[in-house]
């Protein structure tokens, strides 16, 4: 968690998680965003990702998608 707070996560932001899925997925911050794909960080260093299909097909907006400065849940692949 240190270095999640390193990134600006704070009290305020872990009142705001779901508990839920913070037990089965990891927190990141968005870092860029570059048309469909993303640089996301967990502060160990950035990350290239992708939208899992569920989050991509039910957005009705643009504006229902990660930005840059987002906080997401993510599950890390090698």
């Amino acid at each position: 968690m240190d270095k999640l707070k390193t990134l600006g996560y704070n009290d305020w932001f872990q009142t705001q998680i779901d508990a839920d899925k913070a037990v089965v997925h990891e927190l990141a911050r968005v870092v860029a965003v570059h048309k469909k794909s993303y640089v996301i960080t967990k502060g160990s260093g950035d990350i290239f990702a992708e939208l899992s299909g569920n989050l991509l097909y039910s957005s009705n907006d643009v504006t229902d998608l990660p930005t840059t400065g987002d906080w997401v849940y993510v599950d890390c692949y090698d």
